[in-house]
């Protein structure tokens, strides 16, 4: 989904997880970071780069675990494995169900 803004944006994401939840598509609980609920299965979007964690702004994927230690793995769309330690997922990863036009650009869709 492609939002016009931010505000739009937040809200389409929380339709879509409330959904997705009830549906049994991403697990019923997860970890609270910087505010908002992570869960194994959710779509996520990394928000700033950061090289010792090998991830770029806008790289996109999928969460795949959660550490008892509170890190957050993502399967990329590309396919390769990031642990993000919670400090790296409180402050810089969003879910990403809808996006805004702007944070859309360049992906590739099927």
């Amino acid at each position: 989904m492609i939002a016009a803004d931010n505000g739009t944006r937040a809200t389409l994401n929380d339709r879509a997880r409330a959904i997705l939840k009830a549906d049994g598509a991403i697990a019923p609980t997860g970890i609270m970071l910087g505010g908002r609920e992570l869960c194994v299965g959710d779509r996520v979007i990394a928000r700033r780069n950061d090289r010792r964690l090998d991830v770029d702004n806008g790289t996109r994927g999928t969460i795949t675990a959660i550490r008892s230690s509170g890190a957050v793995v993502i399967r990329t769309d590309s396919g390769a494995a990031r642990t993000l330690d919670p400090a790296y997922a409180a402050e810089h990863l969003e879910h990403a169900y809808a996006l805004t036009a702007h944070g859309a650009q360049g992906a590739t869709v099927s």
